[in-house]
């Protein structure tokens, strides 16, 4: 992953909760086929960035 996330100890984070396999380039891409599973797509916006659902006002 990035020079920053190793700098702040993610990788390390992700192993001591037992999530590392969560801890992927592109796990962007399976945060959002996951939450397509339960959500409209209208109310989910993931990014490379978050990889977390975004829900709109309203929605």
């Amino acid at each position: 992953m990035g020079k920053r996330s190793e700098r702040l100890g993610k990788p390390q984070l992700f192993k001591a909760y037992g999530h590392s396999e969560w801890y992927q380039k592109d796990i962007h891409h399976r945060v959002e086929k996951y939450f397509k599973k339960t959500f409209p797509q209208e109310m989910i916006q993931v990014s490379k960035e978050e990889a977390f659902p975004v829900f709109e006002k309203g929605t």
